[in-house]
This record gives structure tokens, C-alpha cells and sequence, in this order.
């Protein structure tokens, strides 16, 4: 898209902040600040391999959560930019912006997906040929 217009970062804001709302950003950073809490404790590495889970759960959150509020934030200050600009091939000079923060807005969508209980574990697969 060469061609940015105040509708399509507008879209592209709403957009976001409805797979934000979908991955629970909110729930999630409530559970960062009560793993937190859980690190904090004196007999906290007594069970290595618990600290371990929490110690992976909590920095697993603690990208989603970063990754949902940079792209908020890019996405609504590239609208106060655009606001800003009142020449119209200034304005197009923001596409390339645009165009990285619809990239990475695409990346974090597979969250969404892949945001179930047990995605966050290894899976083994095996393929075995056969009569086909």
C-alpha cells in the first residue's frame, strides 16, 4: 500500500485493540504481577523446576503484554504524526511505518491461535510413510 489515509491507521488501531481485548492483555498482566509476587518469596527456588515453569510462564506473558502495547502505541502515535502533517506526500512518506506496524500487527495475530492451554509446550510428530 503506497497510498496511507487517516481511515486505514484508524482501521488498523481498532483492529488491534480487538485482538488485545481477545488475548486478554488486561488478565494477563494481573497474572505477571502475581508470578512477581511468587518470585519475590523467600522460599521461591526451593523447587527448582516450579521456579523454572513460572520463571518461562511469566517472561512467555511478559513479551505478549510488550509486544500488545508497542504496537498500540506505534500504531496511535503514527496517527498523531499523520495529524500533524499537513502536506499530503509528507504524509505518504509514513507508509513504510505503516506498513511495518501492519507487519508486526500480523505477527502478533497468530496469538490469538495459538494461545490455547497447551500451546505454549513442545510437541513431538512423527510422519511414517505408507501405501498412499
Amino acid at each position: 500500500m503506497s497510498h496511507v489515509t487517516i481511515s486505514h491507521i484508524e482501521k488498523l488501531i481498532v483492529e488491534i485493540k480487538e485482538t488485545v481485548a481477545e488475548l486478554n492483555i488486561e488478565s494477563k498482566k494481573s497474572r505477571i504481577k502475581e508470578l512477581e509476587e511468587l518470585t519475590s518469596s523467600p522460599d521461591f527456588w526451593g523447587n527448582p523446576n516450579q521456579a523454572a515453569a513460572i520463571n518461562q510462564e511469566m517472561g512467555q506473558l511478559n513479551k505478549e503484554v510488550d509486544q500488545a502495547t508497542n504496537l498500540e502505541s506505534s500504531a496511535i502515535s503514527l496517527k498523531e504524526l499523520f495529524n500533524e502533517i499537513d502536506d499530503d506526500s509528507e504524509r505518504q512518506g509514513l507508509a513504510p511505518d505503516f506498513q511495518q506496524i501492519s507487519k508486526d500487527f500480523k505477527e502478533f495475530q497468530t496469538l490469538k491461535f495459538l494461545s490455547g492451554k497447551y500451546d505454549n509446550n513442545s510437541v513431538l510428530l512423527s510422519i511414517h510413510a505408507g501405501q498412499g
